[in-house]
């Protein structure tokens, strides 16, 4: 996914849209410490050699700054992968500075299944994780699981903010569509935009 994203951005440039997000987590967390940046720039440049310019995010980009702009430093999460590649996602946040205290691999080794799996047990899941001596809880650690649902139920009972990688990617784009304003806490806008999707 990493390698073909590039000729993906130049693909849809002549689209007119007003920004582009590469919605994979673990493709981009893959290719190693801080991978997000430069494939964010290099998804910019093949857009802008085609004539136009609009800014490129990409999901693992978006987790750690949304995580940044909550003030959290310890985090807790719920991943679809293998111990092995939670690890992974775990050094990869550590790096940027976000020290993962818990986590919970599902263990799902076909990325097929990954989007059937049940967000009522995620909701459990979460719940086991709970908001003790972390700032924020990564309810999906990966834009394919579903956790929108998940998210709704939860909401209103954690005192720490609840996001997961796809409501991240949102925020973002939210932002650069200037949706949001400059004032609003991206905590509150995290639960806006969750109890607004499943109202």
């Amino acid at each position: 996914m990493a390698t073909d994203s590039e000729r993906c951005a130049r693909e849809i440039a002549d689209a007119n849209v007003d920004v582009v997000a590469h919605a994979c987590l673990v493709a981009t967390m893959f290719m190693g410490t801080g991978a997000h940046r430069e494939l964010e720039r290099s998804l910019s440049q093949a857009i802008s050699d085609e004539g136009t310019s609009v800014p490129a995010i990409t999901s693992a980009g978006a987790l750690v700054r949304t995580l940044k702009r909550m003030n959290a430093s310890k985090i807790a999460l719920v991943a679809p992968y293998k111990p092995e590649l939670t690890s992974m996602v775990e050094e990869y946040l550590n790096a940027e500075g976000l020290r993962v205290v818990r986590s919970i691999s599902l263990s799902e080794p076909d990325n097929r299944k990954v989007a059937q799996l049940d967000e009522s047990k995620l909701a459990e899941h979460v719940a086991t994780l709970g908001a003790d001596s972390v700032d924020a809880v990564i309810a999906s650690a990966c834009v394919q699981m579903p956790s929108l649902k998940a998210l709704r139920v939860l909401a209103s009972e954690f005192r720490v903010p609840l996001v997961s990688a796809s409501l991240c990617t949102a925020i973002e784009i939210a932002s650069h569509l200037h949706l949001v304003t400059d004032h609003q806490g991206v905590g509150d806008l995290a639960k806006a935009l969750v109890l607004g999707a499943t109202a």
